[in-house]
């Protein structure tokens, strides 16, 4: 299950870097609008709604041939997610 946070203003979707290679996928793939974060256990990204979350979403889909599991997580302030 990946967490979609929002925010007032935006979304961003959170990923590990091993999901990302399991969609077939880099991390440069993404653009600067995503983030890269470390947590206790392993590196995330926050990837962008507009267009690294779909990116995500369609590669995922392809590579595993089920739909994304997305859980949406409202937040009042985008410093709750380590942006």
């Amino acid at each position: 299950m990946f967490d979609y946070y929002q925010d007032p203003g935006h979304g961003w979707l959170c990923v590990t870097l091993e999901d990302i290679r399991n969609a077939g996928l880099k991390p440069s793939a993404f653009s600067a609008y995503s983030y890269r974060r470390r947590n206790q256990r392993e590196t995330v990204m926050f990837l962008e709604e507009d267009c690294d979350m779909p990116k995500f979403i369609q590669a995922y889909e392809t590579a595993h041939r089920v739909p994304c599991p997305i859980r949406e997580v409202i937040i009042d302030d985008r410093r709750q997610i380590g942006l």
